[in-house]
C-alpha cells in the first residue's frame, strides 16, 4: 500500500534513480510475499531504471548518490534470499560486494543475509560463524537492528544444537543494547 502511495506521489517520469529504488523495494516486498513473478518483473523494470540511469550526468535532488548496478545486485540478493534461492543470492551478493565495502551495521546486516543462504545450503557451521560474527559487530556498535536481525535469524533454525549453534545462542544471550 505505502509503495503504491510512493509511486503515485512520484511524476509520471521520475528520475531513473527514483525509478530504480521504488522498483527494487517492490520486488523486495513481492519476495517477501513469496510473488515470484511480480518480483522478477519489479526487478527487471529496476534494471531498466538502472540502466538509464548511467546514461544520467548526475542524479537530480535529493538522490544525491546513483543508484548503481552494485545496489541493484544487493536487492536481487535480498529477493532471492526471502524466495530461497541460495545460490542465487549468493551469487548476487558476491556481485553487490565486489565494487563498495559498506559500513559495518549493514555489512553485518548482509552477513546475516548471507548467513541465511548457508543455512539454506545446510552450511550449517559457516552459517552461525558469519552470523556470529555479524552479532558481534552489531553488539560493538550497539545495533538494535543487527541484534534483532540476528535473532529471526536464530529463529528460522530448527536444527540440531551443534557446536557453533550453541556459541552462537551463548552471544546471542548477552546482546543486548543498554
Amino acid at each position: 500500500m505505502l509503495l503504491g502511495r510512493a509511486r503515485t506521489a512520484i511524476d509520471t517520469r521520475p528520475p531513473p534513480t527514483a525509478a530504480a529504488w521504488l522498483a527494487c523495494l517492490e520486488a523486495l516486498a513481492h519476495a517477501s510475499a513469496r510473488d515470484e513473478r511480480s518480483c522478477q518483473i519489479a526487478l527487471a523494470e529496476a534494471e531498466h531504471a538502472v540502466t538509464a540511469s548511467e546514461r544520467a550526468t548526475a542524479p537530480p535532488w535529493p538522490w544525491v548518490f546513483p543508484f548503481t548496478g552494485e545496489k541493484l545486485a544487493g536487492y536481487r540478493a535480498l529477493c532471492a534470499v526471502r524466495l530461497a534461492h541460495p545460490a542465487e543470492a549468493l551469487a548476487a551478493f558476491a556481485q553487490s560486494s565486489s565494487m563498495t565495502q559498506p559500513a559495518d551495521k549493514q555489512r553485518a546486516v548482509l552477513m546475516l543475509e548471507i548467513a541465511a543462504t548457508k543455512q539454506m545450503e545446510a552450511e550449517f557451521d559457516e552459517a552461525f560463524a558469519l552470523a556470529e560474527a555479524a552479532l558481534a559487530m552489531g553488539m560493538r556498535h550497539r545495533s538494535e537492528r543487527v541484534i534483532q536481525a540476528a535473532r529471526r535469524f536464530r529463529t528460522s533454525y530448527t536444527g540440531p544444537l551443534l557446536p557453533g549453534v550453541a556459541a552462537f545462542d551463548d552471544r546471542l544471550l548477552t546482546a543486548t543494547i543498554g
